[in-house]
């Protein structure tokens, strides 16, 4: 198994039925069985579908650089000017961030269409479903973790 057929599946792309060999897909189907994702749907992303840019890089992976890297509306440096990306960058970075506040944090620094239009371009094209989600936290353990860090995993396992 090479870095190349991972590089398939990281760059939204699929797997054929020859990449892995049986004994492999069945560590791979145990492990994202281990993160919430039936098998059925394991190989359906895997050999069929792919995988969406967000689903790669993980809701966590997501929430813990948003902030960091998007200039809330409520900060007042001056254009140009480099340095704190202010109050939101702030709070992710701090020690006692809690993820769970993430979408309450993001509203109230008015920042929901943004992040609404930075998960469309990873893939997550609906306003509601971005909204209802990051509201509720309501996340698969495999979509939190994202697929490459459980991929990176398997690897490490082998």
């Amino acid at each position: 198994m090479t870095k190349n057929i991972w590089k398939k599946i990281l760059d939204g792309g699929i797997l054929s039925a020859t990449d892995l060999t049986s004994e492999e897909k069945k560590q791979l189907y145990a492990l994202f069985e281990g993160y919430g994702m039936p098998k059925s749907t394991c190989y359906n992303r895997f050999f069929d579908k792919g995988f969406c840019k967000w689903e790669i890089m993980g809701v966590s992976h997501i929430q813990e650089t948003f902030l960091v890297s998007e200039k809330s509306d409520t900060d007042t440096m001056p254009e140009g000017d480099e340095g704190s990306r202010g109050y939101g960058a702030v709070l992710a970075l701090s020690q006692g961030y809690d993820s769970s506040k993430f979408y309450e944090l993001v509203t109230n620094l008015k920042m929901g269409k943004r992040l609404c239009d930075h998960m469309a371009e990873l893939g997550m094209s609906s306003q509601m479903t971005v909204r209802t989600r990051f509201k509720a936290n309501d996340w698969k353990p495999w979509e939190l973790k994202g697929v490459k860090a459980i991929i990176d995993e398997f690897i490490t396992q082998k």
